[in-house]
């Protein structure tokens, strides 16, 4: 993603015409970038190939810089950079119901990052 002009809106945002608000969220990139990776396999097909359940076990990666090129003249904020990995399972008795629990690694380039458990129950109606 790019955003177009972030210089002058740096510049602005730095001037005595801006709030506080404005101040704090200097610098404004200029680009964007992002992506992520997520595969899935449901591993009850391989023991029972004809169960109408499943038991799907995933794993995702993704990154996120929203500092990716600043202006000339100012830093990028490395507290900005994360990337995150998560594996879990999600059983699905039936095809509305599934319990899912998953563990996820957040990371970040400036500051300690932090683990999660998640775990959800979902239903479709």
């Amino acid at each position: 993603m790019f955003i177009g002009d972030a210089e002058a809106l740096n510049q602005y945002f730095m001037s005595p015409n801006a709030t506080a608000e404005q101040m704090m969220a200097t610098p404004v990139a200029s680009q964007l970038r992002g992506g992520y990776l997520e595969v899935g396999y449901n591993i009850l097909q391989l023991a029972l190939p004809s169960t109408a359940q499943d038991l799907t076990l995933f794993a995702r990666y993704d990154y996120a810089n929203t500092q990716a090129s600043v202006p000339a003249g100012f830093a990028a904020n490395p507290e900005f950079v994360r990337t995150t990995f998560i594996a879990g399972l999600t059983y699905r008795p039936i095809p509305e119901i599934a319990l899912k629990l998953d563990y996820g690694r957040h990371a970040f380039a400036a500051g300690p990052g932090f683990n999660e458990l998640a775990a959800a129950l979902t239903w479709m109606f």
